[in-house]
């Protein structure tokens, strides 16, 4: 039989362990406060545009989904890219988003959907957008899209916070989208040339080495 003491501290003890598990459902459920990520691509759309005076701008169409893990709605105040020569560093263009786009399928054209705004992302949620980015024709340097390896970095602010979440991915151009780029460039069209992030392609013979590092099977 247990002694009084004894089935006290028992009691006690159980409380205790009640408040805390409390505690941390109520941290987790209510107070935990919004964790937000972004994941881009895997695929983004190029293309020149904003043609005039002789000059034209270039356009980004990036897929961005952003997720909130935390238990509060959190909020995605803007975006940009960071993009440069993975040989000249030096040299970075910075562009804001400009617009949000949507692609009609039964047409197979992108078009806008929205002004760029600030995004809510409720809590244990992800928000998708497509996010266009543009270098006007006005701006100077002009940005014209060589052969080689570009790094490209997302960032997007979260609100109370003065410095973006960012991340970075390696592009390569081939001299096949190149050439793309700039006969539509040169007839003056806004066809897009559609390049995957980092090395990984749509489709690509393997061999068991290069499979076993790459996806480890």
């Amino acid at each position: 039989m247990l002694s009084a003491d004894y089935y006290n501290i028992i009691t006690s003890l159980l409380s205790v362990v009640s408040i805390v598990v409390a505690f941390y459902a109520l941290y987790f459920t209510q107070m935990n406060p919004a964790k937000l990520s972004s994941i881009i691509g895997p695929e983004m759309q190029v293309c020149y545009t904003d043609y005039q005076n002789g000059d034209e701008g270039l356009g980004i169409l990036l897929p961005v989904t952003f997720a909130n893990s935390g238990a509060r709605t959190g909020i995605v105040v803007r975006a940009s890219l960071l993009l440069y020569r993975k040989d000249t560093p030096n040299q970075r263009f910075y562009l804001q988003w400009d617009h949000f786009e949507k692609l009609y399928f039964d047409k197979n054209v992108w078009a806008p959907e929205d002004t760029s705004h600030p995004l809510a992302v409720a809590a244990n949620s992800t928000t998708m957008k497509v996010i266009w980015f543009m270098w006007h024709a006005s701006s100077k340097p002009k940005l014209v899209i060589r052969e080689g390896t570009y790094v490209l970095v997302f960032c997007f602010w979260n609100e109370n916070e003065t410095m973006p979440r960012t991340e970075s991915h390696e592009i390569s151009f081939d001299s096949e989208m190149c050439n793309a780029l700039e006969s539509y460039r040169s007839k003056k069209e806004e066809s897009n040339v559609a390049i995957r992030l980092d090395t990984y392609q749509a489709n690509q013979a393997m061999t068991s080495d290069v499979s076993s590092k790459l996806l480890g099977a």
